[in-house]
């Protein structure tokens, strides 16, 4: 019989998960593509359930599961996007965020046309 059960580091990469779109915004430029965050956002989901599936496999001494790791990273984004839309789109903080590391060029515009 199957039975799932949580460790505690797997706990915690969920926790991790809620702070994720503002890891995403600090690794993208604000011209990107929402599907191009999307991919980042997804990719750093699944690193972040199968890594935590995989460590809590290891301390545990038991074979790791994939489908705890699955589970784990599909309720991971749905819990990183729910944080996205709900507490970080559209405020201050993204705008900060999004202008800090990565930065886009100066549009240049041509005045003579």
């Amino acid at each position: 019989m199957y039975t799932l059960g949580f460790e505690t580091v797997q706990l915690v990469g969920l926790m991790v998960n809620v702070i994720l779109p503002i890891l995403v915004d600090l690794v993208s430029k604000a011209s990107w593509s929402g599907g191009a965050k999307a991919t980042i956002h997804a990719f750093l989901t699944a690193v972040i359930g199968f890594g935590s599936t995989a460590i809590a496999a290891i301390s545990a001494g038991v074979v790791f599961d994939w489908r705890e790791a699955l589970l784990l990273a599909v309720s991971g984004w749905f819990i990183s996007t729910a944080a996205y839309f709900k507490a970080w789109r559209h405020t201050t903080g993204q705008a900060v965020v999004l202008s800090t590391f990565i930065k886009d060029k100066p549009k240049k515009y041509d005045l003579a046309a």
